[in-house]
């Protein structure tokens, strides 16, 4: 966390983080919120067996689009 702060002045300076790109990032901020809320409900309503299978699942998709995404 304390190298990511480092960071900012940096990205900063290059021009990565300006004023608009933070006024998107405060947009989202509500959408951000939605989404932790309903995370945490379907994580208490969702077995755990049925979980552990999603995020395999989800994993191996991610693993195979970088994959391709690296060829390519």
């Amino acid at each position: 966390m304390i190298l990511n702060w480092i960071k900012l002045p940096i990205f900063a300076y290059e021009g990565r983080i300006t004023l608009a790109s933070v006024k998107a990032d405060l947009a989202m901020i509500p959408f951000l919120l939605i989404g932790a809320v309903l995370g945490i409900i379907m994580l208490n309503k969702m077995p755990k067996k049925l979980f552990d299978w999603f995020i395999l699942i989800l994993s191996a998709v991610a693993s195979v689009y970088m994959i391709i995404k690296s060829i390519y």
